[in-house]
């Protein structure tokens, strides 16, 4: 008599399982790391600007460097990096989720629909979260400077043009772009996307191989 063997994971669900683990680490790094840095040089000294979505740094080199949050930061800086920053764990709770199915689905193949589901949904929101960020930070890091500038900036000039790019500023070079964690939520968004359709199309049904009965 023959019996069923214990159904094992295909190649294809251990790929996937590893590729939307990995977009999770990412989405981690991506929370606690600058998405945007501005570096400004004059006569040899140097100075940079990194923007995270919970903290700000200067970094003046051999001067020191200081930190800070968002408090009482404009507006338009506070919804630029706390509305990111809910799109990016909202994405990173479901890569959680997405993780836990597939772990799950060894037994319960007909998980394979909620994997895919609930993985499109959380690499949209880590590639809306750089989107919306690249959309609306420019304008709202112009008029934060704008406002530091005593009478504000002459009219129809700003500093940053875009959210890459560079520019004088007086005797100031200055260049700006996005930085380490806006690039890692991109990949995050293309490894959760491909990881939960691999591991979704390995989850199929398949009969169970039969092994043999202990002889009596």
């Amino acid at each position: 008599m023959m019996t069923a063997a214990p159904p094992k994971k295909s190649g294809k669900v251990i790929g996937g399982m590893v590729l939307v683990l990995v977009a999770l680490i990412l989405a981690i790094v991506a929370m606690a790391t600058n998405w945007w840095t501005l570096s400004m040089s004059v006569t040899g000294v140097s100075m940079n600007l990194n923007f995270g979505l919970r903290t700000a740094c200067v970094d003046a080199g051999s001067l020191g460097s200081q930190c800070g949050g968002y408090d009482g930061a404009p507006s338009g800086i506070a919804s630029a990096v706390n509305i990111s920053f809910i799109l990016v764990l909202l994405g990173l709770i479901l890569a959680i989720l997405a993780l836990v199915l597939i772990l799950a689905g060894r037994s319960r193949p007909k998980l394979r629909m909620a994997v895919l589901l609930i993985g499109l949904i959380g690499s949209i929101m880590l590639l809306i979260a750089p989107i919306y960020f690249m959309a609306t930070w420019p304008g709202a890091i112009n008029d934060f400077i704008n406002s530091l500038v005593p009478g504000g900036l002459p009219a129809g000039t700003s500093l940053v043009s875009g959210f890459f790019g560079s520019t004088t500023f007086g005797p100031a070079n200055v260049t700006y772009g996005g930085s380490i964690g806006w690039i890692m939520c991109i990949v995050a968004f293309v490894l959760l996307l491909i990881g939960s359709l691999i591991a979704a199309s390995g989850m199929k049904a398949q009969p169970a191989p039969m092994a043999p009965m202990p002889p009596m």
